[in-house]
């Protein structure tokens, strides 16, 4: 990933979305796969099978990949600084903890990742609990899977079109509409169908919007260590989501409780994306807007 925003400066968004798409790609290519070791030669020989495998694709291409020449831009193509929301410096990781762009996107990866892992975790039994039957609800979490994979690249494209203030605050506060509207949307498979859809393309936004505005706040050079730091809060979001919504549901007998505080995070991630500013820009109404232009 880290590679691939260097030599596309130019399509840093859809070059990422098409990046993590790919994550998703390979576990639906691989789940057949996986499935026919497991069953033909048992669990240990296919973590054997699937290590030879994963050798032999991820070596040679780890091997010819590489970065491009220091300074390198794709011919033709020469940055706006008009328009740039890039802070224009490169952060060691040590500098970039001391930022509170940082943390504010730290803080946005722990909502949206929360919220969207809640969901995943808890579509299949809450569309049971709505009297949906276990297909209809198990055939929700592939449509789900099927919608992240494609929001990841539309939302890359949003990034490089509508810029990262929109875009990115308009992947969370989407998201937060559906958080407040799912609990009413279990009880037709078309709707259920549609929550799925919905929260799914969202969910695969976070993936492409916040590496790339890692990379326009902290630069390029050391996108690998500090976006692995800012990749930290999915953690966080994994012990979260998942939890809270089995857990309000023991509790309160009903999802609705679980939902309401993941649509509120959203909405506030929303507002958090709209105002952040690229390290070194001055918190003002004129770049507000200059940003949002």
């Amino acid at each position: 990933m880290a590679a691939l925003v260097k030599w596309f400066p130019d399509k840093r968004g859809f070059i990422t979305g098409l990046g993590v798409a790919g994550y998703g790609a390979g576990a639906l290519v691989f789940a057949k796969v996986v499935t026919y070791f497991i069953d033909s030669i048992g669990v240990m020989k296919a973590f054997s099978y699937l290590g030879i495998i994963f050798l032999i694709a991820c070596i040679p291409g780890a091997l010819i990949l590489c970065n491009p020449p220091h300074g390198w831009l794709p011919a033709g193509w020469a940055p706006d600084k008009k328009k740039s929301k890039t802070s224009g410096r490169e952060f060691e990781w040590k500098e970039m903890l001391r930022t509170v762009q940082f943390w504010m996107l730290w803080l946005m990866f722990v909502a949206g990742a929360a919220a969207g892992l809640l969901v995943i975790s808890n579509l299949k039994p809450f569309g049971m609990h709505c009297g949906l039957s276990k297909a209809v609800a198990v055939s929700a979490v592939g449509i789900l899977a099927v919608f992240n994979g494609a929001g990841r690249i539309v939302w890359g494209i949003a990034y490089d079109k509508l810029g990262r203030p929109v875009s990115m605050s308009l992947m969370f506060f989407l998201q937060g509409i559906m958080m407040f509207a799912i609990i009413k949307m279990g009880t037709t498979p078309t709707l259920l169908a549609i929550a799925s859809s919905w929260v799914g393309f969202n969910y695969g936004g976070i993936f492409v919007l916040l590496p790339s505005c890692t990379a326009d706040f902290f630069g390029t050079k050391n996108m690998g260590v500090n976006y692995a730091f800012v990749f930290s809060a999915y953690g966080i979001a994994g012990l979260i989501g998942p939890l809270l919504g089995g857990t309000i549901f023991d509790m309160t007998g009903s999802y609705l409780y679980a939902f309401i505080p993941a649509g509120v995070i959203c909405v506030v991630a929303a507002a958090m994306a709209l105002l952040t500013k690229s390290p070194g820009q001055e918190y003002s109404p004129s770049c507000i807007a200059a940003q949002s232009a």
